[in-house]
């Protein structure tokens, strides 16, 4: 059962992240064309999701440069703006 989306539920406008969690699912089941389609934005997180959750392991045992740059306020500044362009285009378009 898929979870509803409180800000379009409040505002009917889609956030960043309706249909994040379809997509996963159809990205999960191997359908790669509907995933990009119910919110393409995964494909640009999925990458930058996987360096912060290796890094962070990493981080465990030992320190790592790339955790630390994956980490970093400017890093998560730049997701968020990311984040906040996409919700305002989808809107738009």
């Amino acid at each position: 059962m898929m979870l509803p989306c409180p800000f379009h539920q409040l505002t009917g406008l889609d956030c960043p992240f309706c249909g994040m969690q379809r997509s996963f699912v159809e990205l999960l089941n191997g359908n790669l064309i509907e995933a990009f389609m119910l919110n393409p934005i995964i494909w640009c997180l999925m990458p930058y999701g996987g360096i912060v959750v290796m890094c962070s392991v990493r981080q465990q045992v030992r320190m790592s440069k790339i955790g630390v740059w994956a980490m970093s306020n400017n890093t998560i500044g730049i997701v968020f703006i990311i984040l906040l362009l996409w919700g305002i285009l989808r809107n738009i378009l």
